[in-house]
């Protein structure tokens, strides 16, 4: 199984050096598209990190493994199969449906077998609600690069300026749907986990799966009017958020859950020792 990891990790140098060469086209608005990128994934890695989710004694490489699949390896595998889907779905007439079945479909499945590799291979990674920060870090590192990407494109669609065209992008993310690829993943992973280390079935799995498929591909519906599309993602995103802000508050109560039951575990232990002592 881990050559399969070896192998996704050296196809992510491909993808992230196709996002770094996009700064080619626009190098100052470039570099700071890719500072901002680089602040995106230090902020959520600083807030995963020091939450309960977090799987104690995740090393680095195990992280960098995660970004760089989200990052890199997705995307190499999204171009991939994407122009397939987006030429079915014009052949079909389906304009509405287009971005939907060339992002949504190949996006999750790539982003969720990396997942799923670094669960499963991951020696730390015990919990569901650790199979939802390892879900987490594949949609930074994916969101993190596709948003580098936007900001370069911003730069040269601008009429008068690369600069502001790239922050004017960057911002436009920011604030429509900020952290969209975290949750996708997010929700995907927790499946996984609920599959590997519970009693759950793997239909579970697959339930989660297309969940998280299932938002995607709304989310990239572009209907004709802007207002159809401006209510479709507002409803989009009220769904979205609840379904993952409850994922989270799930997988924060089993986190407590786990503490207490260790805190209980120590704390009858000690009380052993120190009848055993008095005896």
């Amino acid at each position: 199984m881990k050559w399969w990891l070896y192998l996704g990790l050296v196809c992510s140098f491909v993808g992230l050096l196709i996002g770094l060469a996009s700064i080619i086209a626009s190098p100052v608005a470039g570099l700071v598209s890719l500072v901002f990128a680089c602040a995106w994934v230090a902020l959520f890695y600083w807030l995963l990190s020091t939450s309960r989710l977090w799987p104690v004694g995740l090393t680095w490489r195990w992280v960098a493994a995660a970004l760089a699949w989200g990052g890199g390896t997705s995307l190499v595998l999204v171009v991939a199969g994407s122009s397939g889907f987006m030429e079915a779905t014009r052949l079909a007439g389906s304009e509405l449906t287009m971005a939907s079945f060339a992002g949504a479909l190949p996006e999750e499945a790539a982003k969720g077998l990396g997942a799923f590799l670094i669960i499963y291979l991951c020696p730390r990674v015990t919990r569901p609600y650790h199979a939802l920060s390892i879900g987490i870090l594949v949609g930074l590192g994916f969101e993190a690069v596709e948003n580098l990407g936007y900001g370069v494109s911003g730069a040269l669609y601008h009429p008068s300026s690369d600069l502001l065209g790239m922050l004017e992008m960057w911002g436009a993310r920011t604030v429509a749907g900020p952290g969209l690829h975290m949750m996708f993943t997010g929700i995907l992973a927790y499946g996984l986990g609920l599959w590997l280390f519970t009693s759950r079935s793997f239909v579970v799995a697959l339930g989660f799966w297309g969940l998280s498929t299932l938002f995607h591909f709304w989310w990239n519906l572009q209907p004709q009017e802007v207002w159809v599309q401006a209510v479709s993602l507002a409803c989009c995103a009220v769904a979205l958020y609840a379904v993952f802000i409850a994922v989270c508050i799930h997988a924060l109560r089993a986190a407590r859950a786990d503490v207490h039951r260790y805190d209980c575990l120590l704390y009858t232990s000690d009380a052993a020792d120190e009848r055993s002592s008095v005896d």
